[in-house]
């Protein structure tokens, strides 16, 4: 086919002084069934993130329900705007290519570990994330850039004060041992009058459901094997398991629980702490006090606090120290300031990876007098957002970096993502100079559609004149005219309009029953018997009942038809000559709550589909469970 109102030559000098000619064709992928793409497009995806490199992030304001799907935060100001915004810059060219898994390809579907790995999480989400590391460089900096007071905390440690047996009752622990058989109210964060109502005077003893503790990477190796604290072989490798399972991919400390139902520690170990303990790995952890380098927005705090003698001599460094042992500074106050005013400002631990859009959250870009949170308001006038949105531009730009969005939440340290294709989705041939246009909704090389929508007509005229299988194409053009479509609901997509004639080549020689599944699982045929989006009886009034479109077709078009038959083909009557029907209404009823919980896939890239959609024309449909209705 010729090729319409393309863009002048565009010539490129290459740095050995030749010349390259841009060559506007879409050079796609295979993405088969036999073969997908080994990282599911992330690459692709990751390097078409181009705004990343020129870092020209900016917060916008958009109306609600016109979002487009980066992160944005939930807090509705009384003008009507969605708070802080959409981080603009962010978006990706192209998307991730990887199918859902379903039944058409879930035999052929792999686990990838390719760091490039990409699953798409929704269809108005981009596939890549924003985010800063908490790590010296950005602590160091911030200050100097926001005037905020961000600080990973040094200094706290295990002491009488949240290790030992205190108060009335004898023998009831606090929290921080990680062994620890119950947690205890701190005793200074609950009056007498409080003890005594409650309690009648004892000490309020709480059973535990788990038992949280941190560890720090040790530098110097042999604390393992040597160790100050000695504590029993079986407690050593309940900790070493929970430290190499463990799904935190912090590379500087993990935090481990320990499940009141599940296995404990040595009787022996239940007061000790402080320990050190040598992970499946090889890799030597010590238990610290569970907020030591916690990172919290102390900007309000210290201004409220200019003589509480907290060591700053490091607080270039973005750490600061709390001043333990010092006049009103025990470690029990530490957990009455970390309980009743850092838990709202706290963005995270040293050398955390976290999401621009919850950093800004985090850092709480309110008025300063309600910036700890105490009035939980989050209402903004013009000049409030105007600086809310210059500090989350400067954090963006200067501290921001990309990564794929599978990566970034994966489960684990070496997590795998699933990677599926796609039947029939091969790679062009660059070299055949015949072109097929694509049209994705907004731009396309065609003024006329119906010029364009011949494109796929041309495909199977080609295709059956002169492919040798002709009784396959046979076979198939006979279920498409059962099984058939109408052009308006292949929304101009001649990719998607001629992934739905394959169902037929596909399966020609096969069951029926494999035929009419793959039909009933397409988006086109969905949106044509309307039962795409039908939603179970049971989960709506019970006076409502699911479209009845495809419960009838069902039966009256793609399978029995009206009447009974005799083996024969000829009408079965009655003893009055009468023709007998196949279903009465309430038939029709029954079946439909079959065609219940229907949606589209996920858009994804790697193929033909409508800009603005975010529903895949490709793919088989989803069923989702709490929508179907049998």
């Amino acid at each position: 086919m010729t090729i319409h109102n393309l863009d002048p030559p565009i010539f490129g000098e290459l740095p050995d002084g030749s010349y390259a000619i841009f060559d506007p064709y879409l050079l796609l992928r295979e993405n088969t069934i036999e073969h997908p793409i080994s990282d599911g497009g992330g690459a692709t995806t990751l390097q078409s993130a181009t705004k990343a490199d020129d870092k020209n992030f900016e917060m916008v304001f958009q109306r609600d329900g016109t979002h487009d799907g980066d992160g944005y935060i939930r807090d509705h100001d009384r003008d009507g705007y969605i708070y802080p915004g959409i981080m603009s810059g962010e978006e990706q060219g192209v998307w991730c290519s990887n199918v859902q898994p379903n039944f058409v390809n879930e035999k052929n579907c792999h686990l990838s570990y390719a760091p490039s790995a990409c699953m798409r999480k929704g269809g108005d989400h981009e596939d890549i994330v924003l985010y800063v590391t908490l790590d010296n460089g950005t602590l160091s900096d911030f200050h100097k850039i926001t005037a905020r007071s961000l600080y990973a905390m040094e200094g706290l440690v295990f002491n009488d004060d949240n290790t030992k047996n205190i108060g009335t009752n004898p023998g009831t622990p606090l929290q921080y041992r990680p062994c620890a058989e119950n947690n205890l109210i701190p005793y200074r964060e609950r009056s007498n009058e409080y003890i005594n109502l409650v309690t009648g005077g004892a000490r309020p003893a709480i059973k535990r459901h788990k038992t949280k503790s941190r560890w720090i990477r040790e530098d110097d190796d042999t604390k393992c094997d040597f160790p100050e604290v000695t504590i029993a072989p079986s407690t050593s490798e309940l900790f070493a398991k929970l430290l190499s399972d463990s799904g935190d991919t912090n590379p500087f400390l993990r935090d481990v629980t320990v499940y009141a139902k599940g296995p404990q520690c040595n009787a022996s170990d239940v007061e000790k702490h402080g320990m050190h303990v040598r992970d499946d790995d090889g890799i030597c952890w010590m238990n610290v006090h569970p907020d030591l380098y916690s990172v919290y927005d102390m900007t309000y705090y210290l201004r409220d606090h200019p003589h509480n003698n907290w060591n700053s001599s490091t607080a270039s460094s973005g750490f600061l120290s709390f001043p333990v042992n010092t006049p009103n500074h025990t470690m029990v106050e530490w957990e009455i300031l970390r309980r009743n005013q850092l838990n709202k400002v706290k963005v995270g631990r040293f050398m955390d990876k976290v999401e621009v859009v919850d950093f800004v959250e985090k850092m709480g870009l309110k008025n300063d007098d309600t910036a700890d949170g105490s009035n939980g308001k989050n209402i903004f006038s013009l000049a409030e957002r105007t600086t809310a949105n210059k500090l989350a531009e400067t954090i963006a730009n200067e501290f921001g970096e990309i990564t794929l969005e599978a990566q970034f939440y994966k489960t684990g340290r070496s997590g795998g993502v699933v990677v599926c294709g796609h039947r029939g989705e091969v790679a062009p041939d660059p070299t055949i100079t015949d072109t097929f246009e694509p049209d994705n909704g907004r731009t396309k090389a065609y003024s006329d559609t119906v010029r364009l929508h011949q494109q796929r007509s041309t495909v199977w005229t080609m295709v059956n004149l002169y492919e040798k299988d002709q009784l396959r194409q046979r076979m198939a053009w006979a279920l498409n005219k059962i099984y058939n479509v109408a052009i308006k609901f292949t929304h101009s997509s001649n990719e998607g309009s001629l992934a739905f004639y394959d169902i037929f080549v596909d399966n020609a020689f096969g069951r029926l029953f494999d035929v009419f599944k793959e039909v009933i699982f397409s988006s086109e045929m969905g949106e044509q018997l309307s039962y795409r989006g039908n939603v179970a009886s049971r989960s709506k009034n019970y006076n409502q009942v699911p479209d009845e479109n495809m419960g009838r077709e069902s039966m009256q078009l793609y399978s029995t038809g009206l009447y009974k038959l005799n083996r024969d083909g000829t009408p079965l009557r009655d003893a009055d000559g009468r023709l007998q029907k196949v279903y009465e209404n309430h038939h029709v009823m029954s079946n439909s709550r079959l065609f219940t919980g229907f949606w589209n896939s996920i858009r994804r890239g790697n193929v033909e589909d409508i800009d603005h959609s975010t529903h895949s024309r490709q793919d088989p449909m989803r069923l989702h469970v709490n929508n179907h209705d049998l």
